[in-house]
């Protein structure tokens, strides 16, 4: 007997309900007519949801209801694929819209034909919600079938969170704390949204337990709330820690409930709803009412979720901005994170070669730092290359970089097609209206990307690194929306064309006949990461660059004619890692103290072969933890006051002959300026 994974139907189920609120409020009102058939779906969808969890229980030993199952499985599996090309067409119509292109015989075919297939979901769906009572499935409580397990394990996650060292998020940790102690009520509510493994509690327990929290706040209580929302529940058996500062007595039980109103009233009391993955919008107003209808001034509530449309629901409507997005960690805390995990103390300097391997896995983790502690602790085991280069070269490191609207679909939204020696890709590419990832790095011969691939609305990555014989993309380039990650590797990128994705997030250039990035830069105010690699022509980077407020990762890498930086590293407000390296024109650092962000935590200089001067006003750099300055032979020495960087945790200094001498432990003249320093590693010795 095959077992029906139910937690897959349940994921779906969730996915299709969300999906068709979407449909249902889209401006374009495409599918207006079936308003009545889509909330029918909707009620049966909710009918179905409510009890699989007693199906599971009863489909080892029932084959009907095994049956049941698997037509739910495949009617969802449909319904999923409609309900994207749904979205996609959604997409296309805004692209027309905003393009003013009007294609009224293309529209009528597409929708007589998605009102055939709405239709046999929905009479398919219907059919296996009135098999329910036949069938004699039932709603079960969650609660009651692993209540004991769940909540010790738990428990146990929220203790071990609290004790884990949480890597890379200061600013989040202190925008979040700004918010809750801000005076006015714009945020009320604040929601953490992330992807999973992203550490949305273990940022939610820093803030938790920081002293101007506890400071702020009467009362502090954290729930962990998973996929169980119920105001009953919820207080009734899932509240982990409760704090009041005034006694510091637990709360936890029906007590607590029956008497909620009273206990809060009058204080001021911070919420933490952990892990909350749906939420019944009624419910949740009755449950925010109660809580902060007589508490005082001042009280918050945080809650963390994977999905913007729960977070939607329990943010506040009058404020758009309080939906606090988690985004993934910069390369330097991600390089931090993996060798604290992959590697003992000393073990580092030990193995150059890994560390350099370590370093690619790194970027396959997508900046998820649970991906990261997880690799790491896999290789920390031994120390054999062989072993770390299959785990670089491994397909499903790869698919750990899948974009974040995943959620398990077994349909295909990945394509890798790297290193295959493809000289032509076919058309048939458009018809993929469900791609997200597509890999066609190593395609050297490849000369053309089809035209169709401007329909692939959906497309979040794109990697074309090692396709050198492409020099032009397609015309209708801009139509990809939802483009956020791009590499390319070109002898000449047409600069305007990229420019217009303004979506972009991550962006990684190498071409060789590259001028000017002015025109490439100059409208992506989104991008968070600029690699900049193998440019031999560039001579600048472009004063635009400050438009980029978001950016918080910037590498250039082998650009031999860059003289200076001084002019695009103003504005960069955001900065937080700084990758120099292989620029063998480049004689200082900027030397105007408004070029150094505040925020920048790493600094790396390598390779620069005529580098002279490290100016004294990098002693701004306030938020400075790692430095590594490698084979700069013409850096003689430290500024005045590089004493000042009282945050630098690490430095590390090779290939800089004058420069190690002097930085020799006590008696080397610059040992002063860097004697405060945690870590300090000379020519690989820590010394």
């Amino acid at each position: 007997m095959m077992v029906i994974p139910v937690s897959l139907c349940k994921s779906a189920a969730k996915k299709i309900v969300e999906e068709l609120s979407t449909v249902l409020t889209n401006k374009y009102n495409l599918y207006s007519s079936f308003k009545h058939d889509f909330i029918k779906l909707k009620n049966d969808m909710s009918a179905i949801s409510a009890v699989l969890l007693d199906a599971e229980k009863k489909q080892e030993n029932n084959h009907l209801v095994e049956d049941w199952l698997m037509k739910l499985r495949d009617a969802l599996h449909d319904a999923e694929d409609l309900l994207d090309d749904i979205n996609v067409e959604f997409l296309r119509q805004k692209v027309e819209a905003e393009l003013k292109i009007v294609t009224w015989v293309r529209n009528f075919c597409i929708l007589s034909d998605m009102d055939d297939r709405i239709k046999k979901i929905i009479v398919r769906i219907n059919e296996v919600a009135n098999m329910i009572s036949s069938l004699h499935l039932r709603e079960l409580d969650q609660y009651q079938v692993n209540a004991s397990n769940r909540q010790r394990v738990m428990n146990s996650i929220s203790y071990m969170r609290c004790c884990r060292e949480v890597v890379g998020r200061e600013e989040d940790e202190k925008k979040v704390i700004e918010r809750l102690l801000e005076k006015s009520d714009s945020f009320v509510v604040v929601p953490i949204v992330g992807i999973g493994g992203l550490g949305k509690t273990a940022l939610v327990n820093l803030i938790f337990d920081d002293d101007r929290i506890k400071d702020g706040f009467d009362l502090r209580i954290w729930v962990d709330v998973s996929d169980d929302w119920s105001i009953e529940r919820i207080w009734e058996k899932k509240v982990v820690r409760g704090f009041d500062r005034s006694s510091d007595k637990n709360v936890s039980g029906v007590d607590f409930f029956s008497c909620l109103n009273d206990y809060v009233r009058g204080k001021k009391f911070l919420l933490v709803l952990d892990d909350v993955w749906n939420c019944n919008r009624v419910e949740w107003l009755d449950m925010k009412k109660m809580l902060l209808g007589n508490c005082a001034k001042g009280s918050r509530i945080v809650a963390t979720t994977r999905y913007k449309s729960t977070a939607s629901i329990m943010g506040e409507n009058k404020n758009e901005n309080s939906l606090y997005q988690l985004g993934a960690l910069v390369d330097g805390d991600c390089r931090y994170l993996f060798e604290k995990w992959a590697f003992a103390e000393g073990e580092r300097v030990q193995h150059p070669n890994l560390v350099k391997i370590g370093q690619e896995i790194v970027m396959k983790c997508g900046g998820v730092p649970l991906a990261i502690r997880s690799v790491g602790g896999l290789l920390s085991g031994t120390k054999e290359e062989s072993y770390w280069m299959s785990v670089k070269n491994s397909d499903t490191w790869s698919m750990s970089h899948l974009p974040e609207k995943e959620d398990g679909s077994t349909y295909l939204r990945a394509l890798d097609l790297s290193n295959i020696g493809l000289t032509h890709f076919p058309n048939s590419i458009g018809n993929m209206k469900h791609l997200r990832y597509l890999n066609l790095n190593g395609n050297n011969e490849l000369r053309i990307l089809p035209d169709s691939i401007c329909s692939l609305h959906f497309l979040q990555t794109l990697k074309l690194s090692g396709c050198r014989r492409i020099s032009t993309f397609p015309k209708n380039f801009s139509h990809l929306v939802s483009l956020r990650y791009l590499v390319i590797t070109s002898p000449n990128i047409l600069e305007k064309q990229l420019g217009t994705l303004t979506s972009l997030r991550s962006l990684t250039i190498e071409c060789r006949n590259l001028v000017s990035l002015t025109e490439v830069i100059q409208n992506l105010t989104s991008l968070r990461t600029l690699r900049i690699h193998n440019c031999a022509k560039l001579n600048s980077l472009p004063s635009s660059l400050k438009n980029c407020t978001a950016l918080e990762n910037l590498e250039v890498v082998n650009c031999p004619m860059i003289e200076s930086l001084d002019v695009c590293m103003q504005g960069l407000s955001s900065l937080r890692s700084l990758t120099i390296k292989g620029l063998s024109k480049l004689r200082t650092l900027p030397i105007k103290p408004e070029c150094y962000a505040s925020s920048l935590q790493y600094l790396f200089v390598i390779d620069c072969i005529c580098l002279m001067i490290l100016p004294d006003c990098v002693r701004t750099l306030s938020s400075l933890m790692r430095l590594h300055i490698r084979y700069c032979p013409n850096l003689f020495d430290l500024p005045c006051g590089f004493g000042q960087l009282t945050s630098l945790q690490v430095l590390q200094i090779d290939g800089c002959p004058v420069l190690s001498t002097r930085c020799r432990r006590i008696v080397g003249e610059d040992w002063e300026k860097i004697a405060h320093v945690h870590e300090i590693y000379v020519d690989n010795v820590r010394i």
